[in-house]
């Protein structure tokens, strides 16, 4: 009997002093709210790379107003402030591109005719095209969404201001107004094509972006023991932020698809067609070359290959045989990133606009 109850006592002293000792970690506590504290400061220079992006993209449009392109030397030194902090893509890609888009300078396009008519290409319904009917406008300002700024915070090591370089490089502010609309610190760049993709119902891209930063946020003040709740917070904000611009060149896939199939389609039809064509392109090109990312090399340049990205002008020229890739594209996307049948159709709308959000 003895024998029977030493044991016994043995286990229940041993479970008394665990039940003791409460090794245990409490939740991480998240607020609902973003500390903006010292924002200004710490995202000061990347408020001003910012800046230096806009005025190379102001640089480039001017040739819509006047059709005359800047030479390709006053380009370049406006690319120089920021053309090393993106990856090599970026780089060789954007310095090519610019030494393009200078030669349409003075120049007249039209999509109907052949390359060697269009010449180097120039001004169409009040677009600058290449003779190949790429717009460099639009394809730089994308690439820089991914290749520059999305590269750049992937790099960040995480500590207490990173959250704020992480809302700059995104394109929002921290009291995160959810539209490039609005008065009051409306969102750039991909923060602002995030918040066309969001409904404003709590369960956007957008939205998420936030929530997912105020956790970040909050499991870095929390210290060590909630490593693996910032961990989580950076994987989920940079997936977001990659699924929201795949949306958007879903978004202006539909787009181009509903100029190309009109049967007697205008020159501002076309015009239309090829901008969101080159929208397009620019969204799925900015992920080429960068490290971090659900969808691969490979299956961006497959989809690269169906959007036509040497050549777009062949949606106009061929469009019987080229159009129906446009949907080819959409539905690879879609497969890479999971998105429902319900996401697709609502991905057509800009959110902001049809809601209002000033």
């Amino acid at each position: 009997m003895i024998r029977i109850l030493i044991p016994l006592y043995t286990t229940i002293l041993v479970l008394f002093l665990s039940s003791c000792v409460d090794n245990s970690i409490a939740p991480l506590n998240t607020p609902s709210i973003y500390d903006s504290t010292q924002y200004s400061h710490i995202s000061s220079s990347t408020i001003r790379m910012r800046a230096d992006v806009n005025t190379l993209l102001d640089t480039i449009q001017s040739a819509r107003i006047n059709g005359r392109a800047p030479d390709s030397l006053t380009l370049f030194e406006l690319l120089k402030p920021f053309s090393t902090l993106g990856t090599s893509t970026f780089q060789n890609t954007s310095i090519g591109f610019i030494q393009e888009f200078s030669k349409t300078n003075n120049g007249i396009y039209n999509p109907r005719l052949s390359i060697a008519e269009n010449k180097e290409g120039g001004v169409f319904a009040g677009r600058v095209f290449d003779e190949n009917g790429l717009e460099y406008q639009e394809i730089i300002e994308k690439l820089c969404f991914g290749n520059l700024f999305y590269h750049m915070a992937s790099r960040l090591s995480l500590h207490d201001s990173t959250t704020h370089l992480f809302i700059a490089l995104f394109g929002a502010h921290p009291s995160f107004p959810n539209s490039d609309i609005t008065q009051s610190n409306p969102d750039v760049f991909s923060a602002a094509y995030a918040a066309r993709r969001d409904k404003n119902d709590g369960n956007g891209f957008y939205t998420n972006a936030k929530k997912e930063l105020i956790r970040l946020q909050a499991a870095i003040k929390a210290g060590t023991n909630y490593k693996e709740d910032a961990l989580s917070a950076r994987k989920q904000f940079f997936t977001i932020w990659e699924k929201s611009l795949m949306a958007s060149a879903i978004s202006y896939c539909y787009a181009a698809h509903a100029k190309f199939i009109l049967t007697n389609p205008s020159d501002e039809d076309l015009a239309s067609g090829l901008h969101a064509i080159n929208e397009s392109i620019g969204f799925v090109l900015a992920y080429k070359g960068v490290s971090e990312k659900l969808i691969s090399d490979t299956e961006l340049d497959a989809i690269l290959s169906l959007l036509h990205s040497m050549r777009p002008s062949l949606f106009i020229t061929d469009a019987y045989n080229t159009t129906p890739d446009i949907l080819k594209v959409i539905g690879r996307i879609q497969m890479v990133y999971g998105f429902s049948s319900q996401q697709l159709e609502d991905f057509k709308i800009n959110w902001v606009t049809v809601q209002n959000r000033k």
